[in-house]
């Protein structure tokens, strides 16, 4: 299975986001296996949003100021009032932004 310049990233059975064995795209992070043993410097991090009615989600911030203002339980408890929806996700961030 070729590593696409990601050392270590790899479920090591040749399978893709949608199943399908190589070469197909595969959108890094989808695959579990891939996820559980990647040995490369990656960080998890969590991601809480509000669920907007197109059917996108809007990210909150996950600054510790406005999180010492804004407690995360209180925001999850505020968002999910009168029927909205509340959502996390965890992303492994292999490189961080960085200028051009």
């Amino acid at each position: 299975m070729p590593e696409r310049g990601l050392d270590g990233f790899g479920c090591g059975s040749g399978c893709t986001a949608d199943g399908k064995p190589w070469p197909h795209t595969m959108v890094w992070g989808q695959c579990g296996l891939a996820v559980q043993r990647y040995t490369g410097t990656a960080e998890v991090v969590e991601e809480y949003g509000g669920l907007m009615s197109g059917g996108g989600v809007h990210v909150w911030p996950d600054d510790p100021e406005l999180l010492d203002i804004y407690p995360l339980a209180k925001r999850i408890e505020h968002g999910k009032r009168h029927g909205g929806h509340v959502l996390r996700r965890r992303v492994i961030v292999i490189d961080d932004w960085e200028e051009l």
